[in-house]
């Protein structure tokens, strides 16, 4: 007699395992791999379809949509910030303007630097033009100012056409050397030749002398004004007044041209700075 526990035909059995000596049956071996597909389902090998049957086709799923009041999380170390191409809190001006190491001239707001011939060329037409003039009016007025019994220094009063020429060539001479900020070049060579020529007046008086005497006497013959440039002339040549005043003029040169090396040098120190102010600037917001 059998039990509803061991009767072979009995679908619900409990115990699979078949008794010693006893044959198996087909729906013994169903009850066994039953039995371990639902201990796999118990050990959590849910994604393994049961023998027998395909596995079915994945699914897409979407990714929920964040709602609109949502704000973003701050980035952190483990889940860094995207990278953007702008860093926040510059300048629109820095954010437009390309990188100042790819610009030809430190310190230039062009990719190509412009051309100083201009500056140049007008810088020495303006020198050799008025540095004459400026030299004869200042000259002249000092002579009226000084020289003779009438002189104001002789008799003590106001000469007012010997003072505003003075005053005319003080303007001139300040138009001079305004033009060394545009370009060294006309205080270098016009002071240059001026100081060559006071120092043949000092150094080679005799040969000067000879060599000047036809020149003053056609300068003499064509008035007032070209007797007093050749009166001039012979008292600040052999002076020295003359080597001076081209002394002037070089060194002005010399200053303009140094002040203008030393701005363009503080520029391109300013300019790298900034550039590697604006490489930490980057780093620190996330952009590589």
């Amino acid at each position: 007699m059998t039990t509803p526990e061991t009767s072979p035909d009995h679908p619900g059995s409990a115990d699979p395992v078949t008794a010693p000596g006893r044959r198996a049956r087909p729906h013994d071996v169903d009850d066994l791999e039953s039995t371990a597909v639902r201990r796999q389902r118990l050990l959590g090998r849910l994604d393994e379809p049961p023998a027998g049957q395909d596995e079915p086709a994945a699914q897409p799923t979407a990714e929920p949509a964040a709602p609109a009041h949502q704000h973003p999380e701050p980035p952190t170390s483990a889940f860094p910030a995207p990278r953007e191409d702008t860093v926040p809190g510059l300048r629109p001006r820095w954010q437009e303007a390309p990188d100042p190491a790819d610009v030809a001239l430190a310190g230039a707001s062009e990719a190509r630097p412009r051309s100083r011939a201009a500056a140049h060329v007008w810088a020495l037409v303006v020198t050799l033009l008025l540095a004459p003039v400026a030299w004869y009016l200042v000259a002249d007025a000092g002579a009226r100012l000084t020289l003779g019994e009438d002189s104001p220094w002789a008799t003590g009063t106001l000469a007012p056409a010997a003072v505003v020429e003075l005053v005319c060539g003080l303007l001139v001479l300040a138009v001079v050397l305004l033009a060394a900020r545009w370009s060294s070049l006309g205080a270098l060579v016009v002071g240059a030749l001026v100081l060559l020529a006071g120092a043949a007046f000092v150094l080679l008086p005799g040969p000067t002398a000879d060599a000047l005497a036809p020149v003053l006497d056609q300068v003499r013959s064509q008035g007032d004004l070209g007797g007093n440039v050749a009166h001039h002339l012979l008292a600040d040549g052999p002076s020295g007044r003359l080597a001076q005043a081209g002394l002037t003029l070089v060194l002005v040169g010399v200053v303009s041209h140094g002040a203008r090396r030393l701005g363009r040098a503080e520029e391109r120190g300013r300019r790298e700075a900034a550039r590697r102010d604006l490489g930490q600037g980057g780093a620190r917001h996330g952009v590589r």
